[in-house]
């Protein structure tokens, strides 16, 4: 008898092992790896990076980046943020993730095979486009149909390449000079109206504060704020136009935009791209 009994305990025992290897792990977890690297987003040119917060705009895309050393099949999961938690974006997979609607808070998990997945560290948060928006991209202007193009410059024509996001604005010619700032601010201003004015059928006007100064050539600017005018697209035009002014008059205490004459008039650029 005990002989029948220490027989079915070892046939017990050996169907209790088949069944654990052909299963797997009992409890459903398979023994991953875990990623050793960092998972961060990265915005576009008109978006920023600024310690932790990071923004970017709808319509822009937005690319996960891992720093470890794993390789392997790679997946990717997108999840906007909703008032119960994150919920995950079913259509989102690939390495780059184009929010079309909702703004919030976008993370990211990156998938390996092999590992445990790994979120972002910090999340991306996606905002509505400034009314703004239409300035950023990159726009060319034609010296001869612009004169002297930089105050105290001299009279030939150079042609210019004038690049524009968010925070950056920077200025090439085909001298191989330049000039940057970084941009803190915008503000809604009003079209100059005295009548030499170039841009009286302007659409919109902006004001920009801006700091770091860096140049070759174009030691005349000032670290002073920025103007920039667009012109929309009418039955007329099918090209976006904007200008670039630099002088500004106070007039009962408020500053406006002025368009002076020669090398003070505003520049006029065409659309090229968006950056």
């Amino acid at each position: 008898m005990k002989t029948l009994k220490l027989l079915g305990i070892i046939a017990l025992s050996t169907l209790i092992i088949i069944w654990s290897v052909s299963c797997g792990d009992p409890t459903g977890e398979d023994d991953l790896g875990e990623l050793t690297g960092t998972v961060t987003i990265t915005p576009s040119i008109n978006g920023s990076v600024s310690g932790a917060t990071i923004t970017s705009y709808l319509k822009e895309p937005l690319k996960a980046n891992y720093s470890g050393s794993e390789i392997g099949n790679t997946t990717y999961k997108w999840y906007i943020s909703t008032p119960s938690g994150y919920e995950v974006i079913t259509t989102a997979t690939g390495e780059t993730y184009t929010p079309q609607t909702g703004t919030g808070d976008y993370v990211v998990d990156v998938i390996i095979e092999g590992y445990e997945p790994k979120r972002s560290q910090n999340p991306a948060k996606v905002l509505d486009r400034p009314d703004y928006f239409d300035c950023f991209g990159t726009w060319k202007m034609t010296g001869t149909e612009n004169g002297p193009w930089k105050p105290g410059g001299s009279a030939t024509a150079i042609d210019e390449t004038f690049v524009i996001s968010h925070y950056s604005y920077k200025l090439t010619n085909t001298a191989n000079e330049y000039l940057t700032y970084s941009i803190t601010s915008w503000t809604s201003v009003n079209i100059p109206s005295q009548p030499a004015s170039r841009l009286t059928d302007y659409s919109f006007g902006y004001r920009l504060v801006v700091s770091n100064k860096d140049t070759e050539g174009y030691a005349d600017f000032a670290d002073k704020a920025q103007y920039i005018f667009l012109k929309e697209i009418t039955p007329d035009s099918e090209t976006y136009t904007l200008a670039r002014a630099y002088s500004e008059i106070a007039v009962n205490s408020q500053i406006y935009a002025f368009e002076g004459t020669g090398n003070s008039k505003a520049r006029v650029y065409v659309y090229d791209k968006q950056p």
